[in-house]
């Protein structure tokens, strides 16, 4: 069943977004200080649960309709890859839209959190993309002749 691929790849990120949002405040509070060195760390490590968990779900959820995907150990590596491009894609969008459009007058104090959603959205639409392209494909099939064990090689001698 292939209905609306994007829209399950949507919701899985946000699940997995709004879990990461949750798990990096509860870490927040757990941290002996409040300094930019422990809030980064903090961050990191929420990111790469975050990509772990992505991985994941979109594994089991949203590209569960092929049946025969690569390998895990070299798909993880690429969604790695890409969901790297997306936070690169996702900083500068967000960064073009809070700073340079001039949309201060328009969404005032909430301009921030409008950069950041749709610089995410954006970005989403990329690493979807890159994704179901790259990552989650069929694995390549053997070939029919010398395979031994291989029916259909029987079945036209």
């Amino acid at each position: 069943m292939m209905h609306c691929i994007y829209c399950k790849y949507f919701f899985v990120g946000s699940i997995v977004g709004i879990i990461a949002i949750v798990a990096r405040e509860i870490i927040g509070i757990l941290l002996p200080a409040d300094t930019p060195v422990y809030y980064m760390l903090s961050v990191t490590l929420v990111y790469a649960g975050g990509i772990i968990a992505s991985f994941y779900g979109h594994y089991r959820v949203t590209f569960s309709h092929i049946s025969n995907k690569r390998a895990a150990c070299e798909s993880i590596g690429k969604f790695t890859v890409i969901a790297v491009i997306g936070m690169i894609v996702t900083s500068l969008l967000s960064y073009q839209v809070r700073y340079h459009l001039g949309l201060e007058p328009v969404f005032g104090k909430i301009l921030p959190a409008f950069a950041f959603g749709t610089a995410t959205v954006t970005a989403s639409l990329v690493t979807f993309s890159l994704n179901s392209r790259y990552t989650f494909v069929e694995a390549a099939p053997l070939p029919e002749t010398g395979v031994p064990g291989n029916e259909k090689e029987e079945q036209y001698q």
